[in-house]
């Protein structure tokens, strides 16, 4: 996709490359594709939290309806910026007709989406980052060292006790790969455990995804209506012929805005070693 224009103006609207550069970015990002996007233009979001619902009672006709009052709390979500800039000679931009323009600023959304994966998952958290899933007081169950498919469904069962449905696994690749690699029976067996087709691979009938920012040995479990990724509406992809002017080089700018809102952080699931 490209993002960059050779018209008079130099540049293609912003709306279309905000779209562009979130687009790009869910594609390599494993964040957006698990989590439910809220884009906004405000500054900060308020995201009611449900901590008890109103309760319904069997009641006999002509008899008074009990009144019940919901609990909720609000979480204040404010997207944080995250940023990258790289310089390009202007001889090399024009020779090759913004082509190698276009691969850096493709090359940037890439990363972006890559760096909202270690914001969301890593241990320790990027600094500045948004606060992850490492920081949610999570539900943990124990991996038994991944030896068989039983912490995905206990995983379930706990996400389930707590009114959620899992719909993704998310894992490093060494544990992916020992997960994938579980076969029918203790000896001999060829026949995998898990589904593995061109759709991907599903664990227990959730797909499961991978990522290097997860830490090394831990799988979550999340139900993406409970984990949103909070963004800015505008992502900018800009070039400043101004900044490198005695450079004779262009300067371009990525800029995108996120954060994470947890709505039921004990319906997150950790499934890791427990000592």
């Amino acid at each position: 996709m490209a993002i960059s224009s050779t018209n008079s103006t130099g540049f293609l609207p912003p709306d279309y490359v905000a779209s562009a550069v979130w687009a790009l970015a869910t594609d390599q990002s494993v964040a957006l594709q698990v989590t439910d996007l809220y884009k906004t233009s405000a500054h900060t979001v308020h995201i009611p939290v449900i901590n008890a619902t109103s309760q319904a009672n069997w009641i006999g006709e002509l008899q008074p309806i009990t009144e019940s009052t919901p609990t909720w709390d609000e979480l204040q979500i404010t997207p944080l910026k995250l940023a990258a800039l790289t310089r390009v000679s202007r001889e090399v931009a024009l020779d090759s007709s913004m082509s190698a323009v276009n691969a850096v600023m493709n090359g940037m959304a890439v990363d972006l989406g890559r760096k909202l994966d270690a914001a969301l998952f890593a241990n320790p958290a990027p600094v500045g980052a948004p606060a992850g899933l490492p920081s949610a007081v999570s539900t943990v169950v124990d991996s038994n060292g991944f030896a068989n498919l039983d912490p995905f469904l206990q995983a379930q069962s706990e996400a389930a006790e707590l009114g959620a449905t899992l719909s993704a696994f998310i894992t490093d690749p060494a544990t992916a790969l020992k997960v994938r690699s579980l076969k029918v029976g203790t000896t001999g067996s060829n026949q995998y455990l898990i589904d593995i087709s061109a759709q991907g691979v599903t664990v227990a009938g959730v797909p499961l995804y991978v990522s290097p920012s997860v830490e090394a040995g831990t799988a979550w479990g999340i139900d993406r209506s409970r984990v949103i990724t909070v963004a800015s509406e505008l992502a900018e992809l800009d070039i400043s012929e101004d900044s490198a002017f005695n450079l004779n080089a262009l300067d371009i700018r990525g800029i995108l805005r996120a954060a994470f809102a947890i709505t039921s952080e004990a319906s997150v699931v950790k499934i890791v070693e427990v000592v």
